[in-house]
């Protein structure tokens, strides 16, 4: 028979196996596919440049996607359309082009302002992330723009954001950051690329539908580098876990050390 103190520590140290990851690449393998899945810009052809278009639909088996930004010339001989895709393991932000980016640097375009947002939905059966009043939740991805968008030499303005939603789509908010979370500003100025954390804390009440993850991108893209088919932000690593409250560890314990001295 186990002894009351092993049985006291066993129950103290619950919270803590009970802090597991809600989201990662077990649960939610298929989060980033399947690959190839993409929602494109298809600006309208014309001789003349033709700068616009926006793109929406589903992406891939979780997401939904909005990409805005493009530019066509010469009856589409010559175009860039935004694009958010999948490729199995990822979510990338960039730009898809074809033809000669001269001709549009001859048609006056200098840069094409892009935009991204990307919604993923945890309710795979079995899975679904639930979230729970007064509750800290987690959120950790490596976010990479060493290529694209958090790189000052390819564009201009760059914005990077992440948001927690329930299943109202209602924001959840951090201690300091707000509910839309600056990821560029924190990883710091001039850090393109890296592991970004942020805690996300409920309020009294929150819908109990599956909630979601949104992740949303801007910029001004210089002509220049339109030509390479330029990925500006790709987001992978993802994990969702709850964050135990230390109050908890505390009232275990103290219960846990009352009843081993009755016991005594």
């Amino acid at each position: 028979m186990k002894s009351a103190f092993t049985l006291l520590c066993g129950l103290a140290l619950t919270p803590l196996l009970s802090a597991q990851s809600l989201v990662n690449g077990t649960n939610y393998s298929d989060l980033f596919g399947p690959n190839g899945s993409n929602v494109t810009v298809n600006p309208a052809n014309s001789l003349l440049l033709t700068v616009g278009g926006s793109a929406t639909g589903p992406l891939g088996t979780y997401w939904d996607a909005t990409a805005n930004g493009g530019a066509s010339i010469l009856l589409g001989a010559s175009e860039s359309g935004a694009r958010i895709n999948l490729t199995g393991s990822s979510l990338q932000f960039g730009v898809v082009n074809t033809g000669l980016v001269g001709d549009l640097l001859n048609a006056g375009l200098t840069g094409l302002t892009v935009d991204w947002s990307s919604t993923a939905t945890f309710d795979k059966v079995g899975s679904q992330l639930i979230l729970q009043p007064n509750t800290t939740y987690r959120v950790s991805f490596l976010l990479d723009g060493s290529n694209g968008l958090l790189d000052s030499g390819v564009a201009v303005l760059p914005q990077f954001h992440v948001e927690l939603l329930d299943g109202a789509g209602t924001n959840i908010g951090t201690a300091s950051s707000g509910t839309l979370v600056d990821v560029v500003g924190l990883l710091g100025s001039g850090v393109p690329s890296g592991v970004a954390t942020i805690d996300f804390t409920t309020g009294n009440t929150v819908n109990s539908n599956p909630a979601s993850i949104r992740f949303s991108g801007s910029g001004i893209a210089n002509v220049s580098v339109l030509g390479l088919g330029t990925t500006f932000a790709t987001v992978s690593g993802l994990n969702i876990s709850q964050v135990p409250e230390p109050s908890i560890f505390g009232l275990v314990g103290f219960s846990a050390l009352a009843l081993l001295r009755r016991k005594r």
